[in-house]
């Protein structure tokens, strides 16, 4: 039962996530099955969420979270590519193509909105 609304979830986000049309988002999940990696744009300096430790491993809840997509989408746990973002340059690495899903603290704002897709947030905070 878990499994399956994990397996849902995914496909929402990915669906939400690919692109600014359902076509794109078609399109987007055909393209990463095909190529049998999803590239996942995370940080590198955000610790607990995603950052590099001192092996240069990526490491933190975006990580895992990342993981258990690919394992999903792909069945291999180990077929995400990390691309390492930083605030600034997370719209523009999803409208560039450099990346298939941004995991790595995106609010969802009316002007990111009018640009990039969003699904279902992941995690919640009060400021």
């Amino acid at each position: 039962m878990l499994l399956s609304i994990f397996t849902t979830f995914v496909a929402v986000f990915l669906a939400a996530c690919g692109g600014n049309s359902d076509s794109g988002a078609s399109n987007s999940l055909e393209r990463i099955k095909q190529d049998g990696v999803v590239r996942i744009g995370v940080f590198g300096d955000k610790p607990p969420f995603g950052y590099v430790d001192e092996k240069g491993v990526n490491q933190g809840y975006d990580i895992v979270l990342a993981k258990r997509i690919a394992k999903e989408l792909l069945g291999d746990e180990n077929k995400v590519q990390f691309v390492l973002v930083e605030a600034a340059n997370r719209v523009e690495f999803l409208k560039s193509n450099k990346v298939d899903i941004i995991l790595a603290n995106f609010t969802q704002t009316p002007e990111r909105a009018e640009q990039v897709d969003f699904c279902l947030p992941y995690m919640k905070v009060a400021l």
